[in-house]
């Protein structure tokens, strides 16, 4: 509590502008039974009518409050089957990385993300089938890759991106039969690669962008019709 309020008198910060303090505990019984974000912003001497919610989500109470992330999110494990933990991440400043995850099904608790300032890395997700959950990502910054998820077989849920600063790879995924999840896509600011998705069989998904910083390479696919 003493670094609380410590910055906000080196940084002249003041806490009466806090809009919400939101704090996760586990199972809060006995002296957490009260509003312990409440009670640790009256001990951080913050402004008397800041307001406090405590949530209690089990292990993943601290995550249920996270709204954003100025650095990356990197997630690999075999075991998550989803990502139901982030409700309220809004926006991730550097990249956002789901790899290796071999059960990984949905990450609809993506839902509310709209940005990410850095890349966006979907590789090697074995039982991922589709995206459904990134449905309000709109901007990334960085660079995009979506390589080796075996069973990916669309990508609808990136239906309202519409530009990507960097690099943009569709490569080795097995199953992918249908990109018209990227019909909002306007610009890519780097190179475009589609490759190796031997189900692909058009690219029709594809009539929105009008701008592509880079080469364009399509190849190893299942005949492209268009």
């Amino acid at each position: 509590m003493t670094q609380h309020s410590a910055l906000g008198t080196q940084h002249r910060f003041d806490w009466s502008q806090v809009d919400d303090v939101l704090l996760g505990c586990v199972t809060p019984v006995q002296d957490q039974g009260a509003d312990i974000a409440k009670t640790a912003a009256l001990y951080a001497e913050w402004d008397v009518d800041v307001p406090g919610a405590q949530i209690n989500r089990f292990c993943a109470s601290g995550l249920e409050a996270l709204t954003s992330v100025h650095g990356g999110v990197f997630i690999g494990t075999r075991n998550l089957a989803d990502l139901s933990g982030l409700p309220g991440l809004t926006s991730i400043g550097g990249d956002l990385q789901l790899s290796g995850n071999d059960n990984l099904v949905d990450i609809s608790g993506l839902g509310a993300l709209t940005s990410i300032g850095g890349n966006l890395s979907v590789t090697e997700n074995r039982s991922l089938t589709d995206l459904v959950g990134l449905d309000e990502l709109s901007t990334i910054g960085g660079d995009v890759e979506f390589e080796q998820n075996n069973n990916l077989t669309d990508i609808s849920g990136l239906n309202a991106l519409s530009s990507v600063g960097g690099f943009m790879v569709v490569d080795d995924n097995d199953s992918l039969h249908d990109i018209s999840g990227l019909g909002a896509l306007q610009s890519v600011g780097g190179f475009l690669s589609i490759s190796g998705n031997y189900l692909l069989a058009d690219i029709s998904g594809l009539g929105a962008l009008t701008s592509v910083n880079g080469s364009v390479e399509i190849s190893d696919t299942n005949p492209v019709a268009e």
